[in-house]
């Protein structure tokens, strides 16, 4: 299985990328306390209110410069993460899987609060770091890694909505 996987050089390999963006720290702010309540029934033409904007910079604030580094993904369409496979192959751990899901939650956010601020083509570069974070797994030979990839595509798909309709 291994060997069928495409090879990728590291400066392209968005992987690598994301284990040096979590290596920065945890950063997932949709598992903040309430934030379903919080955010919750917010339309995409709705500008955030004050505890919703709060919520996002004071989490982007903790760890200076991971959303920056973040947002290069955009540049980086391929990935190829590292496996390990058991001798079962049912019980693989693939803690990367995690990890995808936690630098694409970080990205919408990135991407809400920059079209908040006006910034709509910086927006729209994040939903496309989006789509190329789910694409870091795209030759993983799993169905968890398959759901996550079309997880992330509806959720940059989503985002790039509410972008759209806070633009002009």
């Amino acid at each position: 299985i291994e060997a069928d996987r495409p090879q990728l050089a590291d400066a392209d390999n968005s992987a690598l990328h994301i284990n040096a963006i979590r290596r920065t720290g945890r950063l997932t702010i949709s598992s903040v306390p309430n934030y379903d309540a919080i955010f919750e029934k917010l339309p995409t033409n709705a500008q955030l209110n004050a505890q919703q904007d709060q919520l996002i910079r004071s989490a982007f604030a903790k760890n200076p410069g991971q959303i920056e580094a973040a947002r290069k993904l955009k540049a980086m369409p391929a990935g190829r993460f590292a496996i390990t496979y058991s001798d079962d192959f049912v019980t693989t751990s693939i803690p990367h899987a995690e990890d995808v899901r936690e630098v694409a939650d970080m990205l919408k956010h990135d991407a809400v609060l920059l079209a908040q601020d006006g910034d709509c083509d910086g927006a729209v570069e994040s939903c496309q770091a989006i789509i190329n974070a789910g694409r870091a797994v795209k030759d993983d030979p799993f169905l968890i890694t398959c759901l996550i990839r079309i997880a992330l595509q509806n959720i940059s798909l989503n985002t790039l909505e509410r972008v759209l309709a806070q633009g002009e």
